[in-house]
């Protein structure tokens, strides 16, 4: 691992990192922006920006400093993904003996000095982890909005709207619990959102969400692996702590600092040509969805895809993801019953697409009715794994 620290930095009270970048372009206006929040806010604090590379981006030059903030660059050959590259960024946070990391999504151009104050005061305040609560998404943000917000109302009673946002804030009590956890391959690339925010809940850490407006993210189709990366982080983990979410749990709302975005919330849905290949994803996955789901529920599913007329309203969704959460750990072909689940998705997305497609704000609160309907049926997944339990 090559690591560039020009200024000779061997202590900080604040950083901000940067894991890889697809957008390379936008790059350094990020970073302008970043060193300006450093320098307008936290001006009496030593802080840096951590920059880290993949190996497709070796060659650039390194940055020394940024309006005067020291940028240190990290560069591994064969680095992993976004995960590992947040994990050296936390061994650089312990190594700096920084109070908080901010970390910042560089593939976007939304960023604002004040992100980074609205992000890393709360860490000096005394929390732990900091979410994103935005006012509009316009790239994807399904999979937080429709999977993982979903469980972690329904199962936890945590309300944390972005639990894969992108940006976050760390203290160094929470950097150094994360590097003690044992890191999955796919928490090391795609699944390392919502492996933070997990284990951030699961902690005990002292959580709360600050409003940074709208980010403007390029659409892109999310692709298998992104899918079964995050699914599969947040099943194998919730699994791995069955005793945090089977007794009954009350619904927990977190502080949001700055102005919450209510009442102009809005957010964005694309399914953008994946309808075809959902239907014949679902066809070509029959046998793996048959052994997770009811004997009601499946035939139902098999003649909405056979029609080609999928309506998947929030009780159905509620009803697939809870009986395909609870034989994952049971089934061996994961990655095809995944493969399965993500054609039911794209059907829900569909759904919702036509339920959301007469005014602004309708979908913001179809999204926060169908969190609320798995909170509601909790007991429907709860006491299979309960009998399970008694019968052993």
């Amino acid at each position: 691992m090559y690591r560039f620290n020009p200024a000779g930095l061997i202590n900080a009270d604040l950083i901000v990192g940067i894991p890889p970048q697809r957008e390379a372009k936008i790059l350094p206006e990020i970073i302008s922006q970043i060193s300006k929040g450093l320098r307008d806010h936290f001006p009496d604090f030593i802080a840096a920006i951590v920059k880290i590379e993949s190996p497709s981006q070796n060659g650039r030059p390194n940055l020394q400093t940024a309006d005067g903030v020291p940028v240190i660059t990290i560069s591994k050959p064969a680095l992993a993904g976004r995960g590992q590259a947040i994990y050296f960024l936390l061994q650089e946070m312990v190594r700096l003996n920084a109070r908080a990391a901010v970390v910042i999504d560089p593939n976007h151009a939304s960023v604002t000095p004040e992100w980074i104050r609205d992000l890393a005061a709360p860490i000096l305040y005394g929390y732990d982890f900091v979410a994103p609560l935005y006012s509009r998404i316009d790239g994807d943000e399904n999979l937080g909005s429709h999977i993982c917000y979903p469980f972690i109302y329904g199962l936890l009673g945590k309300r944390i709207r972005y639990p894969i946002g992108g940006e976050m804030a760390i203290s160094s009590e929470l950097a150094q619990y994360y590097l003690s956890l044992n890191w999955s391959a796919a928490a090391q690339q795609d699944g390392v959102d919502i492996f933070m925010t997990l284990h951030a809940l699961l902690g005990n850490f002292e959580c709360c969400q600050t409003a940074l407006g709208p980010k403007h993210k390029k659409y892109s189709a999310e692709h298998f692996n992104l899918f079964k990366q995050v699914v599969s982080v947040l099943f194998d983990e919730l699994l791995a702590h069955k005793a945090r979410w089977l007794s009954p749990v009350d619904v927990n709302e977190f502080k949001i600092f700055g102005e919450s975005p209510s009442r102009n919330f809005a957010s964005a849905l694309h399914v953008n040509g994946r309808a075809e290949a959902a239907l014949r994803e679902f066809h070509r996955s029959r046998p793996f969805l048959k052994t997770a789901l009811s004997p009601e529920l499946m035939p139902a599913l098999c003649e909405m895809y056979d029609r080609q007329s999928v309506a998947i309203d929030s009780q159905m969704w509620m009803q697939i993801l809870y009986e395909i959460f609870y034989h994952y750990e049971k089934i061996e072909s994961k990655d095809e019953l995944i493969k399965g689940l993500e054609s039911l998705y794209t059907g829900r997305l569909m759904t919702l697409l036509k339920e959301s497609a007469e005014a602004e704000g309708v979908l913001e609160k179809l999204i926060k009715n169908q969190a609320e309907c798995f909170y509601k049926f909790r007991s429907r997944l709860t006491e299979k794994f309960e009998y399970e339990l008694a019968a052993a």
